[in-house]
């Protein structure tokens, strides 16, 4: 499930509805059960579910653990086998890999996290990023910038061996504001760093601000499709 406005705590969209606050976190978990009744039949292994995209803000982590908890089981309660994606708060952010709270006999679980640094590269001139034009013209990739997104992998490798989770890199990538040589540096790097360390990943985005094609023609950006696929499928989507 995308961005709830309300469930976060943020401004809502034009055309979201708000409801009662007191039934906002029973609304969601009614939600999931509705979706997995509704796909009951689809091969577990062709379609899994990601119970929250980037949970943040009003879902503190004690409060996001509860409500996972909550709609995992009401998931289950109908498709028991059925692969589910879960990340932790701030958006999916490394950092808080260490609060996030699963079921521990539940072994049908994939871990995502989302890794955007160095944040000022990835993010510069990002209209809805406060302060991202002073960032422009930033480069990619020096040695201490390196550092920013494998060290952040190293502490997802550590907790995916500590609690045998696997560990799914759902969102990555770079502003077409940023220099393109670099973009095609960047991700090649994190694409190969990620691999290193066993995981599997998927690159934001495919169009927009973010895309691999261009929005204007969708065409491939030829070298950047390249950095990620290396001439090969890999393990990335």
């Amino acid at each position: 499930m995308h961005h709830h406005r309300q469930l976060d705590g943020d401004p809502l969209d034009p055309d979201e509805q708000r409801v009662d606050d007191s039934v906002l976190e029973e609304r969601f978990v009614a939600m999931w059960r509705q979706i997995a009744e509704r796909y009951r039949t689809v091969d577990t292994d062709k379609l899994l579910f990601e119970l929250y995209n980037e949970p943040h803000n009003r879902l503190t982590s004690q409060r996001w653990n509860t409500l996972l908890r909550n709609a995992l089981d009401a998931v289950r309660s109908v498709s028991p086998e059925r692969y589910v994606v879960i990340g932790p708060v701030e958006r999916n952010k490394v950092e808080y890999l260490s609060q996030l709270s699963l079921p521990v006999q539940d072994r049908r679980i994939i871990v995502t996290v989302h890794l955007y640094e160095p944040y000022e590269f990835t993010h510069q001139g990002a209209t809805w990023v406060p302060g991202s034009k002073a960032w422009l013209n930033t480069d990619c990739c020096t040695a201490e910038q390196a550092a920013e997104f494998t060290g952040r992998l190293d502490i997802a490798a550590g907790w995916s061996k500590r609690y045998m989770r696997p560990i799914w890199v759902g969102e990555f990538g770079t502003h077409e504001l940023a220099d393109y040589r670099a973009r095609v540096r960047y991700a090649r790097q994190m694409r190969e760093a990620i691999e290193a360390r066993g995981f599997t990943w998927a690159y934001w985005s495919l169009l927009g601000e973010f895309g691999i094609l261009t929005a204007t023609t969708n065409a491939w950006r030829t070298e950047l499709k390249d950095a990620l696929l290396d001439g090969k499928t890999g393990k990335g989507s």
